[in-house]
């Protein structure tokens, strides 16, 4: 019992007879079936035609008994699973050991396309540059060994993709070992299961998916939460530095220091773990896994934003007609506030606010921290403390331009060409 093309080959039956049977394989083959021909000897049981007794495997031809065809139907979900692998740029390769009509069948029916099937015999002729070159429009691979499913594991990490093989069989384990991640069956042998980094418990490709989207909002959250801090920290330290470096001897108070740092904390450890994923999440291309998060001219953007908050403070405490205790906490309020309203401007960095879902807990935590720091003039053990004075409505219109300026740009630029990274 076996591959039918094997077990027709061991048998060595007429070519007529073979003919036949090759007709009914394929036939079946076509409908998605997977197959196992059964042939057997004469005489197994002892006896052979005739009533003479002869031992089984005594020079017997094999003989083809019947084709035990059975269905491994496609789990619900999947076809909505590999439908949305490809829409994220993800290419799927079925590699297996079934019949290349059965192979092609499956493929088509799960989406994947069959225009490209190829057996693991015609892989084992194919040079590195063309199998490099194959790759990017291969569907599957039929009647695979374990061997070949390594070497095209092997050739994917080599044109730099981001490889992860599934499997359950001792055969998939090298494969499995050379993946970026190896993810294993539940169901799968112990073998497979010592060779992954996965397993996943309900054996389903659809949680693959779920997996990968919700890395990719994970991913998406750690950039904003570095663009944030960074930004922020461009402000802050930019202004004591370059407020010290023109004649400041104090230019902010260690109580004031700590009570923004308090909100970058609470914003990146808390708020930005919150956002949910952005639209059109599963519809962009994989990150290029060489490209660092914060490219050079993100950094540009990131230091051009801080920048203006860091001047406009700055601008604020200097020319400010009112003393310095105000002014200096004109020019602190300004940095509070800019920080309050980069945190929700900065919860996408190619997508315009109104086509995000709410994240209600940063809206609630960036206007508690602008309402504080409001209140804070008119509370007297904190006003004493932090040097507060209380500011007119001049004073925070002033603020709310230098806050919310970087935030309109952000705004029209994200709105006017979606897709292009820009940072308030």
């Amino acid at each position: 019992m076996g591959a039918p093309e094997a077990v027709l080959a061991l048998a060595g039956a007429p070519p007529a007879e073979r003919d036949s049977w090759l007709g009914v394989v394929t036939g079946e083959a076509a409908t998605g079936r997977r197959l196992l021909l059964l042939a057997a000897r004469d005489g197994l049981d002892g006896s052979a035609p005739g009533g003479t007794d002869r031992a089984a495997g005594d020079g017997a031809p094999w003989r083809i008994r019947a084709i035990l065809a059975f269905a491994d139907p496609i789990r619900d979900g999947v076809r909505d699973a590999l439908r949305m692998a490809t829409e994220a740029g993800i290419q799927t390769i079925v590699v297996t050991g079934d019949h290349p009509a059965t192979t092609a069948a499956i493929a088509a029916e799960a989406g994947l396309g069959a225009e490209h099937i190829v057996t693991g015999k015609e892989l084992e002729g194919w040079d590195d540059a063309r199998l490099d070159a194959e790759l990017p429009t291969l569907h599957g691979v039929a009647r695979a060994l374990p061997e070949q499913k390594l070497r095209l594991v092997d050739a994917a990490r080599r044109t730099g993709r981001t490889v992860a093989v599934t499997g359950d069989g001792v055969n998939d384990a090298p494969a499995l070992q050379h993946a970026d991640v190896a993810v294993a069956m539940g169901s799968g042998t112990a073998v497979a299961k010592g060779a992954s980094d996965l397993v996943l418990g309900d054996d389903s490709f659809a949680t693959l998916l779920f997996a990968i989207r919700d890395g990719r909002r994970i991913v998406d959250n750690v950039l904003k939460g570095l663009v944030f801090i960074t930004s922020t920290h461009v402000a802050l330290l930019g202004f004591i530095l370059v407020a010290t470096l023109v004649g400041y001897s104090q230019p902010l108070l260690p109580l004031q220091i700590l009570w923004l740092e308090l909100f970058i904390d609470l914003s990146t450890s808390v708020a930005f773990e919150r956002e949910p994923e952005e639209p059109g999440i599963m519809q962009r291309p994989p990150r290029d896994r060489e490209v660092p998060l914060l490219t050079v001219p993100l950094l540009g953007k990131i230091t051009a934003a801080g920048s203006f908050s860091l001047f406009g403070a700055l601008a604020l405490m200097a020319w400010h007609p009112g003393g310095f205790e105000h002014a200096r906490w004109l020019a602190f309020t300004a940095l509070v506030v800019a920080q309050a309203v980069r945190a929700y401007a900065n919860r996408s960095l190619t997508l315009p606010l109104q086509d995000l879902p709410p994240n209600r807990f940063l809206a609630m935590a960036s206007v508690l921290v602008i309402a504080t720091q409001a209140l804070i003039p008119v509370v007297p053990g904190l006003s004493a403390a932090f040097h507060a004075t209380p500011l007119d409505a001049l004073d925070w219109a002033l603020v709310l331009i230098i806050a919310r300026a970087p935030a309109l740009l952000a705004w029209a630029v994200r709105a006017r060409r979606r897709g292009i990274v820009w940072v308030a």
